[in-house]
């Protein structure tokens, strides 16, 4: 079935990635989390004149397993945070589709029955916390200590572990998702990022 193909996907890439054994075992729930928001999506927005692209099918359901692949046992390695950055992902694939700022709305009701449904046990205020905002921080710039210096502030503590360790495995050190929780900060960050790798003449 769909469900045993996908839980079988994500949770082999979890069990090769270094996630604990609690949090392989998500893998089913995650995978039926999907189906069921899946099929209330193909539900609530149907093709029509104005939106000819609201056709759900087998391609996203697999552009939700292929993100899940994205996950960092450093980064996302407890069931809580798992859970989350899985619905930062359906609403990449689903959300981002959708036409009008009504369906998105219709949409994040959506997310978050089926959230509350298949990750019960989870603390729900934390899980449907907003912003949910995830992002790709781009390499570090190579152009003189002073730079990388100041690119480095901009990474926390817990990503330049993780990029440490995933460039030992020959991995892109900063192609993980990391959550973005201080949107504020985040802008701070990627300007004083921007200053050093393109400073201003003096």
């Amino acid at each position: 079935s769909g469900l045993a193909i996908f839980s079988a996907l994500v949770g082999g890439y979890l069990g090769r990635g270094g996630f604990e054994a609690h949090v392989v075992a998500m893998a089913p729930m995650i995978g039926a989390a999907t189906i069921a928001l899946h099929a209330e999506v193909g539900a609530a927005f149907v093709t029509s004149t104005t939106t000819p692209h609201y056709v759900w099918g087998l391609r996203e359901i697999c552009a939700v397993a292929r993100s899940m692949c994205d996950a960092v046992a450093e980064l996302h390695g407890t069931r809580q945070r798992l859970a989350r950055f899985w619905l930062h992902e359906v609403s990449r694939v689903y959300s981002d589709r959708l036409a009008t700022e009504s369906d998105a709305a219709h949409f994040a009701d959506i997310a978050r029955r089926v959230t509350r449904a298949h990750f019960e046990e989870l603390d729900q205020t934390e899980l449907l916390r907003a912003p949910l905002l995830y992002g790709r921080l781009p390499p570090l710039p190579v152009r003189g200590e002073l730079a990388r210096s100041a690119a480095c502030s901009m990474v926390s503590t817990e990503l330049r572990r993780t990029a440490t360790r995933r460039r030992a495995k020959g991995a892109d050190s900063l192609a993980a998702y990391v959550e973005l929780r201080d949107t504020c900060r985040t802008r701070d960050r990627l300007e004083a990022w921007l200053r050093a790798v393109h400073p201003r003449p003096t």
